[in-house]
This record gives structure tokens, sequence and C-alpha cells, in this order.
């Protein structure tokens, strides 16, 4: 089918037939018209009414996490101005249940005879085990994935900080999961506050996080005790900015590595 005869009729029919062979959302957006289509499935667990529907621009508002709807408007805005032709973005939609997921959102710009539509994929990261739901951390598959891909840079040695919630069971057999995963949730926080960069902070098993630090430092070890003093400080401003509302306590270890030398177990 030639691009430059779409109709949003052909569209449509063509969302029908790819849902069907894929496990990620497809939609369609008719940047003109401000009109969203989306895979009728995506309902059933994210909080839209609707799959088909105008206004888009402020329903999607509903869906986004406040947080990321600026980033995904600026992201849109210029696609529409023509600066770019391609939606590359991992954000947060609300769900059904109120909690908030990650997806992978990935679409091209592509020119109708009504107008232009951005067509493309939602997929929810969690489900591929990219990134935590929870915390929005990679995953310690993404840690070992970039450890045996050498991906920190050209320097081969490096140092790990894997951080635990002390007593981490009995805050979820007292408190519940939810007081739990806010743990997690402000924990995550607080690392990230620290560390600056999400390329290097991973949510491992449980209660624990990594911290990569590839720096070719001749005392890395020193810094791996000094980053974990200041996230220490960072976890005690954090209780006595709220209150002591939360309380929890954690504990570190860390190790040095050759990754020419060194597997990743």
């Amino acid at each position: 089918m030639d691009n430059k005869n779409f109709k949003y009729d052909d569209l449509s029919f063509i969302k029908g037939v790819f849902e069907r062979t894929t496990e990620a959302y497809i939609f369609i957006y008719d940047l003109l018209n401000d009109h969203y289509l989306i895979s009728q499935r995506a309902c059933e667990y994210f909080n839209l009414s609707e799959y088909d529907f105008t206004d888009a621009s402020n329903r999607l508002k509903e869906v986004v996490h406040p947080d990321d709807y600026l980033m995904v408007v600026e992201d849109l805005n210029q696609i529409k101005n023509k600066k770019k032709s391609k939606h590359s973005l991992e954000y947060r939609w609300k769900t059904r249940a109120g909690s908030y997921a990650w997806i992978r959102c990935s679409g091209e710009a592509v020119a109708g005879s009504n107008g232009e539509y951005l067509i493309g994929t939602i997929t929810e990261i969690g489900k591929i085990k990219r990134i935590d739901n929870i915390t929005g951390l990679y995953f310690e598959s993404v840690l070992e994935a970039d450890y045996k891909k050498g991906n920190y840079g050209k320097n081969r040695f490096g140092g790990i900080l894997l951080i635990g919630i002390d007593n981490f069971k009995e805050i979820n057999e007292k408190h519940g999961t939810e007081m739990g995963n806010k743990v997690l949730e402000n924990l995550a926080s607080i690392i990230l506050s620290i560390v600056k960069d999400a390329r290097y902070v991973y949510r491992m098993n449980g209660d624990e996080f990594a911290v990569a630090v590839p720096e070719p430092l001749s005392d890395r070890e020193k810094h791996m005790k000094r980053l974990y003093k200041k996230i220490r400080r960072g976890v005690d401003a954090y209780f006595e900015a709220n209150g002591y509302e939360l309380f929890f306590t954690i504990s570190a270890g860390g190790v040095e590595f050759d990754s020419e030398n060194d597997k990743y177990e």
C-alpha cells in the first residue's frame, strides 16, 4: 500500500491485523486532527476509557505520569513541527489499578492523504524485564548485559556497590507490601539523587540495589565508601525532612572488578 494514499480507515484495518500478531500495543496518532487509536486490549490494563478518541493531547494527560507529560508533549511537538520524524521514549502510564507502569513508546511519522500520522507500538518494559515498575530502575538483567558488553567505557576496571534494606521482609510483613514498595521507591530516588546517572543504578532481587562505579580511580575502594556514606546521609536527610514518618536502615558491600578477567557471576 502506498503511504501517500493512506486513509484513517486503512490505518485502522492495518492496526487490527498487526495487533493480533504482537504482544505490544499498536497505536496510530492522527497528528493533524489530534485523533488517537490504540489496541483495544490496552484499555484492559491502562487507565484508558476508550481505545479510539479525539482531543488526544488532553486525554493522554490522564494516563501519562505528571512528571513525564511535558517531556512527551515536547517530543510530539517536534514531530508535528517536522523537526524530527521518530518518537522513541521510555515513560510511565497509569494503570487501572492506580499505579504506574513503565512503557517504551516507539513510532514513526507517516504522510497520508488526509494529514500525517504517528504509527508505532507501546511495550510494557516490565514485561521484558528491563525496567522495574516500582523504582523505575533497570533490572539486574541489564546490569549483567552491560557488564558483558563492556558498556562502562574503555576502562576495563570498575566497582560494584551493592546496597540492601535491612529487615525488609519484616517491613512487608508488619506494614504490608504497599509500604514495602514505598520504601523501595524512596531509596531508589535517594540513590539516584546522589549518583546522578540512572545508567549506573539497578534494582536487584528483593531489597537490593546495585551501583556501578566504572571510573578508573586508583582509590576506587575509598570512592565506593564515600559514595555509600553520601547515600546514608541522603537516607537520614529524607527521614528528617518527612518527620520520620517512614524509617528503615540500609547496609552495603562493594567489590572491584576487571571486566576482561572477572566473570559477571
